[in-house]
């Protein structure tokens, strides 16, 4: 069944998608939602307030979304009903997001990372590891999260009372030259810089190398 299109007030700049919901940033600085239906009606938006736009970056989780606002803040939402932003992180600024299921991860600003628990938007910070510098990018799977550090990639758990899924905190040897990672479910792939391959580990029956 194709699904209908929304009708957003300006045109998309970047989509994200979680849960049941997708949000958009648009090209008037504001996030538009709606919920992802296979009836053929056209699905009905709300605008996301409380934000100070223009926004930086929009990550979305199974219901619950964020984005990093103008001062480099962070605000959280209920995807489900378009509830006004709440849960800003004070004292923390970020340069990029990424979330998966109930937990959303950040790169800050002074090249750290932080991880916090989305639940009814209620923000709860938890802490990657320890003295984790020089980060460029994190990227949030199930029950764990991973970060781009001096062109290779740190992984740790960010739910301690369910075991990593096999394989995932174990980046290959040697894995240097990253540009760029992604992470979903169980599984995280990683751009080689010099290279352009991609490198995946996780769920797997072992790590493989993609042209």
């Amino acid at each position: 069944v194709a699904l209908s299109k929304p009708v957003l007030a300006a045109t998309p700049t970047q989509i994200a998608a979680g849960g049941g919901t997708t949000c958009a940033l648009t090209t008037a600085g504001s996030v538009e939602c709606w919920p992802v239906a296979t009836s053929p009606t056209v699905p009905v938006t709300y605008t996301v307030s409380a934000l100070v736009s223009p926004i930086g970056d929009l990550a979305a989780g199974s219901r619950d979304a964020c984005a990093i606002n103008a001062n480099g803040t962070v605000s959280c939402w209920d995807m489900a009903g378009g509830s006004p932003a709440v849960g800003l992180l004070p004292n923390l600024q970020f340069t990029q997001i990424d979330a998966f299921g109930g937990v959303a991860c950040g790169t800050t600003t002074t090249t750290g990372a932080a991880c916090w628990g989305l639940a009814d938007a209620q923000v709860t910070p938890t802490q990657p590891p320890t003295g984790l510098t020089g980060v460029t990018q994190v990227a949030v799977g199930s029950n764990f999260a991973c970060a781009a550090v001096a062109g290779g990639v740190t992984c740790w758990s960010t739910n301690n009372s369910a075991a990593p899924y096999q394989g995932v905190l174990d980046v290959p040897f040697g894995l240097a030259d990253v540009r760029s990672i992604e992470a979903g479910g169980n599984t995280v792939c990683a751009n080689r810089r010099t290279t352009g391959a991609l490198v995946c580990w996780g769920a797997l029956s072992g790590t493989y190398v993609a042209p």
